[in-house]
């Protein structure tokens, strides 16, 4: 994926944003991340990030891309999220299984539009102000020519 570096958290008009900047001084590098953004304007759904705009610009006298999305929550991640409630002892069982349920309805929404998210794993979910988990970081997403294509991976390791 292309090399990214959060530059900024801002409000515009009310709305919270994420602003970062792409290193797409490699022109496959600005296409992965043009099919990237595809793949999320592709997708119309609240568990899935949304992004609000893409531009191409020069830094340091190489071309990148910045890309502003919509801030989910304060950007816990379902890992922070879930290490920091049960710690507290605040995290019921339903709790749990109704995140868990969010998340695989979310997951279904993309495969439904023909996308592969390619690197699920719990940092790469945020939840949000209601507990709802958002999918994010579809760097790595690619749109799958087939079902068999679908893997999972269960290394726990790279959580």
């Amino acid at each position: 994926s292309p090399s990214r570096h959060v530059l900024m958290v801002g409000t515009l008009d009310g709305d919270r944003y994420v602003l970062k900047r792409y290193d797409t001084s490699d022109a496959d590098r600005r296409r992965e991340l043009q099919r990237s953004v595809a793949v999320l304007h592709k997708l119309d759904c609240p568990g899935v990030v949304r992004v609000a705009a893409i531009f191409h610009d020069t830094h340091e006298g190489k071309p990148c891309s910045y890309v502003q999305m919509h801030m989910v929550g304060q950007g816990v991640t379902l890992r922070e999220w879930l290490r920091t409630r049960l710690g507290a002892g605040d995290l019921t069982a339903g709790d749990i299984k109704l995140a868990f349920l969010r998340l695989v309805e979310s997951v279904r929404a993309i495969h439904a539009a023909g996308v592969a998210h390619a690197d699920l794993k719990l940092i790469n979910v945020v939840m949000d102000h209601a507990g709802t988990p958002v999918l994010i970081d579809f760097d790595l997403a690619r749109e799958p020519l087939s079902v068999a294509q679908f893997t999972m991976t269960t290394d726990a390791s790279s959580q």
